[in-house]
């Protein structure tokens, strides 16, 4: 998928070793989706610093993006963002 490719992109040029993904979307395809991912991803890390980084499923569901969405906007705003 364009998700793993994109991925495995961004795990070779910065050295990522997880990437969570989340969204009505992904999570709708549920393990179909990350299956085709992850194989994408495995294809595009071909830098050794980036072989074996994974896709799982991010921990807030659906509602990922939005609080994602709503931590910039914060932060934007001059507020520290953290986790309690």
């Amino acid at each position: 998928t364009l998700v793993g490719r994109a991925v495995g992109s961004v795990a070779n040029l910065l050295d990522l070793q997880l990437a969570c993904v989340a969204g009505s979307v992904a999570l709708g395809f549920g393990a179909t989706f990350f299956e085709a991912a992850q194989a994408e991803l495995d294809r595009t890390a071909c830098i050794a610093h980036a072989r074996g980084a994974v896709i799982r499923p991010g921990g807030l569901g659906a509602d990922g993006p939005l609080v994602g969405a709503a931590a910039v906007a914060w932060r934007g705003l001059g507020h520290e963002v953290g986790v309690r």
